[in-house]
Protein backbone atom coordinates (compact mmCIF):
# COMPACT_ATOMS: atom_id res chain seq x y z
CA UNK A 1 0.00 0.00 0.00
CA UNK A 2 1.38 3.42 -1.03
CA UNK A 3 0.68 6.48 1.11
CA UNK A 4 0.59 9.92 -0.53
CA UNK A 5 0.83 13.13 1.48
CA UNK A 6 1.82 16.79 1.29
CA UNK A 7 5.37 15.96 0.26
CA UNK A 8 3.95 14.28 -2.84
CA UNK A 9 1.70 17.26 -3.65
CA UNK A 10 -1.48 16.12 -1.89
CA UNK A 11 -1.71 18.99 0.58
CA UNK A 12 -5.12 18.59 2.16
CA UNK A 13 -6.43 17.73 5.61
CA UNK A 14 -9.54 15.77 4.61
CA UNK A 15 -10.47 13.74 1.54
CA UNK A 16 -14.17 13.73 0.65
CA UNK A 17 -14.29 11.75 -2.58
CA UNK A 18 -12.22 9.77 -5.04
CA UNK A 19 -13.20 9.20 -8.68
CA UNK A 20 -11.56 7.82 -11.81
CA UNK A 21 -12.30 9.20 -15.26
CA UNK A 22 -12.46 7.11 -18.48
CA UNK A 23 -8.79 7.88 -19.23
CA UNK A 24 -7.65 6.45 -15.88
CA UNK A 25 -6.90 9.74 -14.13
CA UNK A 26 -7.82 9.91 -10.44
CA UNK A 27 -9.74 12.92 -9.12
CA UNK A 28 -9.73 13.72 -5.41
CA UNK A 29 -12.23 16.07 -3.78
CA UNK A 30 -10.93 17.58 -0.56
CA UNK A 31 -11.16 20.43 1.93
CA UNK A 32 -8.44 22.15 -0.10
CA UNK A 33 -9.96 21.92 -3.54
CA UNK A 34 -9.59 19.35 -6.27
CA UNK A 35 -6.56 17.18 -7.08
CA UNK A 36 -5.81 15.23 -10.25
CA UNK A 37 -3.40 12.30 -10.06
CA UNK A 38 -1.90 10.70 -13.17
CA UNK A 39 0.00 7.97 -11.34
CA UNK A 40 3.12 10.09 -10.97
CA UNK A 41 2.19 13.55 -9.76
CA UNK A 42 -0.70 15.62 -8.43
CA UNK A 43 -2.16 18.73 -10.02
CA UNK A 44 -4.03 21.04 -7.66
CA UNK A 45 -7.12 23.11 -8.48
CA UNK A 46 -8.23 25.68 -5.89
CA UNK A 47 -9.19 29.39 -5.72
CA UNK A 48 -6.30 30.39 -7.95
CA UNK A 49 -7.57 28.11 -10.70
CA UNK A 50 -11.15 29.35 -10.34
CA UNK A 51 -12.86 27.24 -7.68
CA UNK A 52 -15.00 29.69 -5.69
CA UNK A 53 -15.62 27.08 -2.99
CA UNK A 54 -12.65 24.81 -2.26
CA UNK A 55 -14.68 22.37 -0.12
CA UNK A 56 -14.95 19.93 -3.04
CA UNK A 57 -17.27 17.22 -1.70
CA UNK A 58 -17.67 15.39 -5.02
CA UNK A 59 -15.71 15.33 -8.26
CA UNK A 60 -17.80 13.66 -10.94
CA UNK A 61 -16.24 12.56 -14.26
CA UNK A 62 -18.59 12.70 -17.25
CA UNK A 63 -18.20 10.84 -20.53
CA UNK A 64 -17.47 14.04 -22.49
CA UNK A 65 -14.30 14.62 -20.45
CA UNK A 66 -15.74 17.20 -18.08
CA UNK A 67 -15.27 16.90 -14.32
CA UNK A 68 -18.22 18.35 -12.42
CA UNK A 69 -17.34 19.69 -8.97
CA UNK A 70 -20.02 19.67 -6.27
CA UNK A 71 -18.82 21.73 -3.30
CA UNK A 72 -20.28 22.20 0.16
CA UNK A 73 -23.79 23.49 -0.69
CA UNK A 74 -23.44 25.87 -3.67
CA UNK A 75 -20.88 27.53 -6.00
CA UNK A 76 -20.77 24.58 -8.40
CA UNK A 77 -18.11 24.36 -11.10
CA UNK A 78 -16.76 22.04 -13.76
CA UNK A 79 -13.47 21.41 -15.51
CA UNK A 80 -13.43 21.49 -19.28
CA UNK A 81 -10.19 20.89 -21.17
CA UNK A 82 -8.30 21.32 -17.91
CA UNK A 83 -9.83 24.73 -17.12
CA UNK A 84 -12.16 25.49 -14.22
CA UNK A 85 -15.51 26.99 -15.27
CA UNK A 86 -17.29 28.60 -12.31
CA UNK A 87 -20.62 30.41 -11.95
CA UNK A 88 -19.04 33.77 -12.83
CA UNK A 89 -18.02 32.32 -16.18
CA UNK A 90 -21.22 30.34 -16.73
CA UNK A 91 -24.27 31.81 -15.00
CA UNK A 92 -26.24 28.61 -15.70
CA UNK A 93 -24.55 27.13 -12.63
CA UNK A 94 -26.28 29.72 -10.43
CA UNK A 95 -29.58 27.98 -11.15
CA UNK A 96 -28.52 25.15 -8.84
CA UNK A 97 -29.73 26.14 -5.38
CA UNK A 98 -29.74 23.41 -2.74
CA UNK A 99 -30.21 23.44 1.02
CA UNK A 100 -28.45 20.07 1.44
CA UNK A 101 -25.37 18.61 -0.19
CA UNK A 102 -26.60 16.78 -3.29
CA UNK A 103 -26.70 13.20 -4.40
CA UNK A 104 -26.35 12.58 -8.10
CA UNK A 105 -26.97 10.23 -11.02
CA UNK A 106 -24.65 10.06 -14.04
CA UNK A 107 -25.97 9.27 -17.50
CA UNK A 108 -23.03 9.54 -19.89
CA UNK A 109 -22.29 13.24 -20.30
CA UNK A 110 -25.46 14.18 -18.40
CA UNK A 111 -25.68 14.69 -14.66
CA UNK A 112 -28.72 14.80 -12.39
CA UNK A 113 -28.36 16.50 -8.99
CA UNK A 114 -30.91 16.38 -6.18
CA UNK A 115 -31.23 16.97 -2.47
CA UNK A 116 -31.25 13.79 -0.37
CA UNK A 117 -33.77 15.34 2.05
CA UNK A 118 -37.30 16.47 1.07
CA UNK A 119 -36.28 17.14 -2.55
CA UNK A 120 -38.48 19.51 -4.53
CA UNK A 121 -36.63 19.41 -7.84
CA UNK A 122 -33.94 17.61 -9.78
CA UNK A 123 -31.28 19.62 -11.61
CA UNK A 124 -30.25 18.30 -15.02
CA UNK A 125 -26.80 19.33 -16.24
CA UNK A 126 -25.41 18.75 -19.72
CA UNK A 127 -22.73 20.63 -21.68
CA UNK A 128 -22.84 23.72 -19.49
CA UNK A 129 -26.65 23.99 -19.40
CA UNK A 130 -28.98 23.49 -16.43
CA UNK A 131 -32.62 22.45 -16.54
CA UNK A 132 -34.96 21.76 -13.65
CA UNK A 133 -37.31 18.80 -13.17
CA UNK A 134 -39.93 19.57 -10.49
CA UNK A 135 -40.61 16.93 -7.82
CA UNK A 136 -44.12 17.20 -6.37
CA UNK A 137 -44.23 15.02 -3.26
CA UNK A 138 -47.00 17.02 -1.57
CA UNK A 139 -44.85 17.21 1.55
CA UNK A 140 -46.83 17.67 4.77
CA UNK A 141 -45.71 18.91 8.16
CA UNK A 142 -43.56 16.27 9.82
CA UNK A 143 -42.72 14.42 6.60
CA UNK A 144 -39.10 13.35 6.23
CA UNK A 145 -38.51 12.15 2.71
CA UNK A 146 -35.07 10.78 1.90
CA UNK A 147 -34.09 10.16 -1.70
CA UNK A 148 -31.65 7.39 -2.51
CA UNK A 149 -31.79 6.60 -6.19
CA UNK A 150 -32.72 7.92 -9.60
CA UNK A 151 -33.44 5.56 -12.49
CA UNK A 152 -33.60 7.65 -15.65
CA UNK A 153 -34.44 4.82 -18.13
CA UNK A 154 -37.61 4.13 -16.11
CA UNK A 155 -37.90 7.83 -15.05
CA UNK A 156 -38.26 6.70 -11.42
CA UNK A 157 -37.01 8.51 -8.33
CA UNK A 158 -36.70 6.36 -5.17
CA UNK A 159 -37.49 7.78 -1.74
CA UNK A 160 -38.72 6.76 1.68
CA UNK A 161 -40.64 8.77 4.27
CA UNK A 162 -39.48 8.17 7.84
CA UNK A 163 -42.70 9.74 9.10
CA UNK A 164 -44.71 7.08 7.26
CA UNK A 165 -42.96 3.95 8.49
CA UNK A 166 -40.11 4.18 6.02
CA UNK A 167 -42.03 2.71 3.09
CA UNK A 168 -39.93 2.89 -0.06
CA UNK A 169 -41.71 4.74 -2.83
CA UNK A 170 -41.07 5.03 -6.56
CA UNK A 171 -41.93 8.49 -7.87
CA UNK A 172 -42.38 8.84 -11.63
CA UNK A 173 -40.72 12.15 -12.56
CA UNK A 174 -42.87 12.41 -15.72
CA UNK A 175 -46.35 11.34 -14.62
CA UNK A 176 -45.80 12.43 -10.95
CA UNK A 177 -47.35 9.14 -9.84
CA UNK A 178 -46.19 7.55 -6.57
CA UNK A 179 -45.98 3.76 -6.28
CA UNK A 180 -45.25 2.01 -2.98
CA UNK A 181 -42.54 -0.64 -3.34
CA UNK A 182 -42.23 -3.94 -1.45
CA UNK A 183 -39.65 -2.87 1.16
CA UNK A 184 -39.19 -0.32 3.94
CA UNK A 185 -36.19 1.47 5.41
CA UNK A 186 -35.78 1.87 9.14
CA UNK A 187 -34.94 5.23 10.67
CA UNK A 188 -31.28 6.23 10.32
CA UNK A 189 -30.79 3.89 7.37
CA UNK A 190 -28.15 4.93 4.84
CA UNK A 191 -28.57 3.60 1.31
CA UNK A 192 -25.92 3.30 -1.38
CA UNK A 193 -26.64 2.31 -4.95
CA UNK A 194 -24.57 0.96 -7.81
CA UNK A 195 -26.48 -0.11 -10.90
CA UNK A 196 -29.35 -2.34 -9.76
CA UNK A 197 -27.67 -3.12 -6.42
CA UNK A 198 -28.78 -1.22 -3.30
CA UNK A 199 -26.95 -1.58 0.03
CA UNK A 200 -28.96 -0.58 3.11
CA UNK A 201 -26.84 0.20 6.20
CA UNK A 202 -28.27 0.67 9.67
CA UNK A 203 -25.63 0.70 12.42
CA UNK A 204 -24.24 -2.87 12.29
CA UNK A 205 -26.77 -4.30 9.87
CA UNK A 206 -26.12 -4.52 6.14
CA UNK A 207 -28.87 -5.64 3.76
CA UNK A 208 -28.26 -5.90 0.02
CA UNK A 209 -31.08 -5.74 -2.49
CA UNK A 210 -31.28 -6.15 -6.24
CA UNK A 211 -33.87 -4.20 -8.17
CA UNK A 212 -35.90 -6.79 -10.09
CA UNK A 213 -38.21 -4.26 -11.74
CA UNK A 214 -38.99 -0.61 -10.95
CA UNK A 215 -41.20 -1.45 -7.95
CA UNK A 216 -39.71 -4.67 -6.57
CA UNK A 217 -36.50 -5.10 -4.56
CA UNK A 218 -35.21 -8.61 -3.82
CA UNK A 219 -32.93 -9.14 -0.81
CA UNK A 220 -29.90 -11.10 -2.01
CA UNK A 221 -27.41 -10.84 0.86
CA UNK A 222 -27.08 -9.61 4.43
CA UNK A 223 -24.34 -9.15 7.00
CA UNK A 224 -24.16 -8.07 10.64
CA UNK A 225 -20.90 -6.44 11.72
CA UNK A 226 -19.54 -6.77 15.23
CA UNK A 227 -19.16 -2.99 15.45
CA UNK A 228 -21.08 -0.01 14.10
CA UNK A 229 -20.35 0.90 10.49
CA UNK A 230 -19.60 4.55 9.72
CA UNK A 231 -19.58 4.34 5.92
CA UNK A 232 -19.95 1.79 3.15
CA UNK A 233 -18.58 1.79 -0.38
CA UNK A 234 -19.17 -0.32 -3.50
CA UNK A 235 -16.13 -0.37 -5.78
CA UNK A 236 -16.07 -0.72 -9.57
CA UNK A 237 -15.99 -4.51 -9.25
CA UNK A 238 -19.13 -4.48 -7.08
CA UNK A 239 -17.16 -5.42 -3.98
CA UNK A 240 -18.30 -4.05 -0.64
CA UNK A 241 -16.10 -2.09 1.78
CA UNK A 242 -17.21 -1.12 5.29
CA UNK A 243 -15.50 1.65 7.31
CA UNK A 244 -15.97 1.02 11.03
CA UNK A 245 -16.69 3.75 13.57
CA UNK A 246 -13.97 2.43 15.89
CA UNK A 247 -11.43 2.38 13.06
CA UNK A 248 -10.50 -0.19 10.48
CA UNK A 249 -12.01 -1.37 7.21
CA UNK A 250 -13.84 -4.58 6.32
CA UNK A 251 -13.41 -5.80 2.75
CA UNK A 252 -15.44 -8.56 1.09
CA UNK A 253 -13.59 -10.40 -1.66
CA UNK A 254 -16.59 -11.57 -3.66
CA UNK A 255 -18.68 -9.38 -5.94
CA UNK A 256 -22.19 -8.42 -4.85
CA UNK A 257 -23.30 -9.73 -8.24
CA UNK A 258 -22.23 -13.27 -7.33
CA UNK A 259 -24.74 -15.73 -5.90
CA UNK A 260 -24.62 -16.67 -2.23
CA UNK A 261 -24.11 -14.89 1.06
CA UNK A 262 -21.18 -12.65 1.89
CA UNK A 263 -18.09 -14.46 3.11
CA UNK A 264 -16.14 -13.51 6.22
CA UNK A 265 -14.53 -10.12 5.47
CA UNK A 266 -10.87 -9.20 5.57
CA UNK A 267 -10.09 -6.54 8.18
CA UNK A 268 -7.61 -3.84 7.25
CA UNK A 269 -6.08 -0.66 8.71
CA UNK A 270 -6.94 -1.30 12.34
CA UNK A 271 -6.01 1.38 14.86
Amino acid sequence: MVNYNEEDGLNNSYTYSLSQDPTGLLWIGSDNGLFRFDGKEFKHFNNKQGLKNIEALSCIPLSNGEIFVAPFLNDFAYLKNGKVINSDMNSELKKIQLTHNPDYYIDGSSLYLYSPYNPNQIYFYRNGKINRIPVDLNIKSGDEYYSFGLNIPDHVFYLFNQHDGGKVMAYDIISKKKTVCNISARKSTFILRKGDIFVFRNKRNIDIYKLQHPFYFKKIKSYKAQHNVDRHIIDNNYRLWLCLEEGGILYFKESLLEDGELSHPVKMMEN
